[in-house]
């Protein structure tokens, strides 16, 4: 006699905590006021930027006025915190001499040593490893490894300096959602900056005066 057993398994629904508070896989809320998220694979993950009037904004949209403010809403580097982008070490064009040095993407590699040299900033200067900057104070991390035959650029948020301050310094480091304000140089008005740097860039500039 064949005995046919019958499991029951509940199924799995994964869940996002955002702020203490849990949302359900699929649900969709609006977090720090700018970013339309939702929760996918127990993941938050950016769908739109909100103005402050409430204007949807699709990722990838670079300028948008609106009431004397300009947003942007830059999709950086799809997927998780820490993926990173890489690129082969092989990348020297055939037509590139042995003895030069090459940038693809924001990696800087010699040709002659087929090797890693480190990693190109926003200012076009070069660093063999750590911190760095791109685009509107997008906080990187130039990670080379295996003397030189891998490396790894990886997202680290935001940076709330200048030039002028040291990257290395973790004062300036701003994780990714955070909203900070600071006065502008003339002290005239405040700014006000998200830092959304793995799923896109909103950097909102207000002209309120204090």
């Amino acid at each position: 006699m064949f005995v046919i057993l019958l499991f029951l398994a509940r199924p799995v629904f994964s869940i996002c905590v955002d702020n203490g508070v849990k949302h359900a896989e699929a649900e969709k809320w609006v977090r720090n006021g700018n970013f339309l998220v939702t929760c996918a694979s127990g993941e938050t993950k950016v769908l739109n930027c909100l103005t402050d009037a409430g204007t949807v904004l699709s990722l990838g949209t670079t300028s948008h006025v609106e009431n004397g403010v300009e947003y942007s809403c830059v999709d950086d580097e799809p997927g998780t915190e820490g993926s990173g982008e890489e690129v082969s070490v092989n990348s020297c064009p055939g037509s590139a001499d042995d003895y030069d040095d090459i940038t693809v993407g924001n990696f800087l590699i010699c040709c002659i040593s087929k090797r890693f040299k480190g990693c190109v900033d926003e200012y076009g200067d070069s660093i063999k490893s750590g911190y760095f900057l791109l685009g509107k104070r997008l906080l990187k991390y130039c990670n080379i490894q295996n003397n030189g035959m891998r490396a790894r650029i990886e997202p680290k948020g935001c940076f709330n300096g200048s030039r002028s301050d040291d990257v290395d310094d973790v004062s300036f480091h701003v994780k990714k959602y955070t909203i900070w304000r600071q006065v502008s140089h003339f002290g005239t008005f405040v700014e006000a900056r998200m830092c959304l740097s793995v799923w896109g860039s909103m950097i909102p500039y207000t002209d309120n005066y204090m």
